[in-house]
């Protein structure tokens, strides 16, 4: 979870959301610029509380407080999200050795205009040739002989 407290009445909402007022009364805590001095000790004692929280919870507590916050995703989490499919961030497009595969979107998304994905990548190995020639210096022939002896 990315929590952005950093200004002072956030900050001061923070405190009482995690049940550490006395924070506010520390001066290693006076300020943001003192904050990001004592990040390291700060993170510690945010971290205990937002351990002992589900995700879930520990989001409906920030957004009761008014504190903004935002969950960190995993690539799965992003596949999955409702909202990132709907913004086709994350969509289906038709590869042509595998199928649909899901693939990320464009970024940034302009809704009018989206653009399209016309191609999923290179097959595995399909520039083997011209890396090997091209940045190595190799000929066709031996080229040929590491197909032969099957290291490529």
């Amino acid at each position: 979870m990315l929590i952005a407290a950093n200004s002072e009445p956030l900050f001061r909402r923070l405190a009482h959301v995690i049940g550490r007022p006395d924070m506010l009364q520390n001066a290693k805590f006076e300020g943001n610029q003192k904050r990001v001095e004592n990040v390291r000790e700060l993170d510690e004692i945010i971290s205990a509380w937002t351990n002992n929280l589900s995700i879930d919870e520990l989001e409906r507590r920030l957004t009761d407080a008014d504190i903004p916050s935002t969950r960190v995703y995993s690539v799965a989490e992003c596949a999955a999200d409702p909202q990132f499919r709907h913004r086709r961030m994350v969509r289906n497009v038709e590869d042509g050795l595998l199928g649909p595969v899901l693939h990320l979107g464009i970024v940034p998304h302009v809704s009018d205009n989206p653009g399209t994905i016309r191609w999923t990548g290179p097959s595995v190995g399909q520039h083997t040739d011209e890396v090997l020639g091209e940045f190595l210096h190799m000929t066709p022939g031996q080229i040929q002989d590491l197909r032969a002896e099957g290291i490529i």
